[in-house]
C-alpha cells in the first residue's frame, strides 16, 4: 500500500504544496501534524459544558511541541465552528456525530446539481431511485454510494476530516478536473469544500500516485482559520495512502 506525507501548506497557496511524491516535509510556511501527534492528541480531546472541543492537558502532558500544539488548537476552532453553525454536534467524550441540518443541506446540494454532475456523482441508477437512499449517514461519516472502485467518504474528525476518494474521482483530480461539485455533496460548507478542491488539485501528481492500484485514496485533511489577511480557511492535506 502506497503510503505519502503532505507538505500542510494552506490550500490557497497552492504553489507551495508539493509536486513530486518525494516532497514529504513539512512546509516552513504552515504548522503541521503528524499522524503519531494526531494519536496522542486524540485520548484527551472532550467536550465543554457548551458543545465545544478542547483539549485537557497542556502540550508537555500530552509529549508534543508548543508548535504542534497550537496547531491543535487552530483545528479545533475550525471544528467548533462547525459545530455552532450546527452542522456537528459532539458528546462528552468529544466524539463527532453529523447533525439532521447537515444531511438537509447536502440532500439540497445533491437536489440543485445538474442530471450530468448527478451521473458523475453515481446518484442516478437504472431505476431513478431516491437521491438520499444513495448518501449514508452514520455518526460523524458520510459515504456516498458509487458504482466505482473505491467510495466518496468524508469522516469528521476533531482535527478537520478524513476524505475517501474513489478511483473515478482520484483520477480526475490527478487529471486536473475540478471537483468542487463533488465535495459540496459531502462538506455542507461552502468555502471548505471550494477551498479544498483547489488543494486537492494541487496535490494530483500525489494522488495519482496513490491511486495506482485503482481503488481510490484516503487523506487526512487539517482545517483551521485563515492566516493572518487573508478570508479563506487553512485546508491542508497532511497523509494520503490507498483505499
Amino acid at each position: 500500500m502506497a503510503l505519502t506525507f503532505f507538505s500542510a501548506t494552506p490550500a490557497f497557496a497552492a504553489t507551495n504544496v508539493p509536486e513530486s511524491i518525494n516532497s514529504h516535509s513539512p512546509s516552513s510556511t504552515a504548522a503541521t501534524l503528524s499522524p503519531s501527534t494526531i494519536q496522542k492528541l486524540t485520548p484527551y480531546i472532550s467536550t465543554k459544558s457548551d458543545g465545544s472541543l478542547y483539549i485537557q492537558k497542556s502540550a508537555n502532558q500530552v509529549g508534543v511541541t508548543a508548535t504542534e500544539y497550537e496547531q491543535a488548537q487552530k483545528s479545533l476552532l475550525s471544528s467548533n465552528l462547525m459545530i455552532k453553525k450546527g452542522f456537528l454536534t459532539a458528546d462528552h467524550s468529544g466524539n463527532i456525530s453529523i447533525t439532521p441540518k447537515y444531511t438537509q443541506t447536502v440532500n439540497a446540494n445533491i437536489n440543485k446539481a445538474s442530471i450530468a454532475q448527478k451521473n458523475n456523482l453515481s446518484l442516478y441508477t437504472v431505476k431513478q431511485s431516491p437521491l438520499k437512499s444513495h448518501c449514508i449517514i452514520q455518526n460523524n461519516t458520510l459515504t456516498l454510494r458509487t458504482a466505482y472502485s473505491g467510495v466518496n467518504k468524508v469522516v469528521w474528525t476533531w482535527y478537520g476530516c478524513d476524505l475517501y476518494l474513489n478511483n473515478e474521482t482520484a483520477s480526475k483530480v490527478s487529471s486536473g478536473i475540478n471537483i468542487a461539485g463533488t465535495l459540496s455533496v459531502l462538506i455542507p460548507e461552502p468555502v471548505v469544500s471550494k477551498v479544498l478542491a483547489i488543494a486537492l488539485s494541487a496535490a494530483g501528481n500525489i494522488i495519482a500516485f496513490n491511486n495506482t492500484n485503482g481503488r481510490g485514496v484516503i487523506i487526512k485533511i487539517l482545517i483551521a482559520p485563515p492566516l493572518y489577511g487573508s478570508s479563506l480557511p487553512t485546508v491542508s492535506p497532511i497523509w494520503i495512502s490507498s483505499q
